[in-house]
C-alpha cells in the first residue's frame, strides 16, 4: 500500500473501499474463528499487501499461541488505539483493530495520516485526546460516517468486524453517485437486458414450437379416442358373444 504514497498518488475511493472490505473481511476470519480466534494486533500499511488488482491481504508475524486476544506486544505506532496505550493492556482486540482500520482508511482517503507526529510523546498525547470531532467536515458526509464509527475512542462502541459486513457500513462510502456505483449499475442493467432478451427468445420459441405442440396434442387425443372406440367394440362384440352363448344353452 505504501506505493501509493512512495509515487505521491492518491489511492482513489473505489481502490480504498476495496482494500478497506478486504481487510475487514480478513479481520472477520481472525476474529470469529471457530477454534482459535484472535486479533491482528498490528495492523498498518507495512502489514498489508495488494495483488495486482488491488486487493488486500494482511500479513502479521505467526505467534506460538492462540488466544482470544493478540499476544504480541508491539511498540506504539500512529495506528494504535487509545487503549493500547493504557499501560494496563498492551494487548490488541478485536477493537482495537477496527480503529487501526480506521487510521488507515482516514490515511486513504485524505493522503495524510491522522497521527503523524515528529515526536512519539506527541503522537501518544494526541491519539489518547483524540475526539471524532476532530475528524474534517470537509469530508463527504458517507465517509466521515464511517470514520466517526471506525475512530470511536471508546472500543466497545465501535462497530466488529462482522457487523461491517451486517451492515454494508463500509459500502456506503461509495454513496449512489460514484464512478463505481455507476459501473454496478450500468453492469446489473445489462445484465438485466441479457436476462429480458433470453426470456423474450425462449417465448417466441415456445410460440414457434406452439403449433406442432398443439397437433400432437390433438393427435394424440384422435390416437385415444380410437382406442376407446376399439374397446368398446370389443367389449360390445364380446356381451354379444355371451349373450349368444347363453341362449344357445337354454
Amino acid at each position: 500500500m505504501l506505493d501509493f504514497e512512495s509515487r505521491n498518488e492518491l489511492i482513489p475511493l473505489e481502490v480504498a473501499v476495496q482494500i478497506s472490505i478486504d481487510i475487514a473481511e480478513g479481520l472477520c476470519v481472525m476474529h470469529t474463528h471457530t477454534t482459535h480466534p484472535m486479533a491482528h494486533g498490528d495492523l498498518k500499511p507495512e502489514n498489508v499487501l495488494l495483488t495486482d488488482d488491488d486487493h488486500a491481504m494482511l500479513s502479521a508475524k505467526a505467534t506460538e499461541s492462540y488466544t482470544s486476544h493478540s499476544t504480541k506486544e508491539v511498540q506504539p505506532s500512529e495506528y494504535s488505539s487509545p487503549e493500547r496505550l493504557d499501560d494496563t493492556d498492551q494487548k490488541g482486540t478485536p477493537a482495537s483493530d477496527i480503529w487501526s482500520l480506521g487510521v488507515m482508511l482516514h490515511w486513504m482517503v485524505t493522503g495524510r495520516s491522522l497521527f503523524e507526529s515528529e515526536s512519539l510523546s506527541n503522537m501518544i498525547r494526541a491519539i489518547s485526546k483524540f475526539n471524532t470531532s476532530e475528524i474534517s467536515t470537509s469530508l463527504p458526509p458517507a465517509i466521515r460516517d464511517v470514520l466517526v464509527r471506525l475512530l470511536d475512542p471508546n472500543p466497545d462502541s465501535r462497530p466488529t468486524s462482522t457487523e461491517l459486513f451486517k451492515d454494508r457500513l463500509l459500502e456506503r462510502m461509495l454513496g449512489p453517485e460514484t464512478p463505481l456505483s455507476k459501473m454496478k449499475d450500468q453492469q446489473i442493467q445489462l445484465l438485466e437486458k441479457k436476462v429480458a432478451d433470453l426470456i423474450e427468445e425462449k417465448r417466441d420459441e415456445r410460440e414457434a414450437d406452439g403449433g406442432v405442440e398443439k397437433k400432437a396434442h390433438k393427435d394424440t387425443q384422435a390416437t385415444s379416442h380410437d382406442r376407446r372406440a376399439d374397446i368398446r367394440s370389443i367389449h360390445e362384440t364380446e356381451e354379444l358373444s355371451l349373450a349368444q352363448f347363453h341362449r344357445g344353452k337354454s
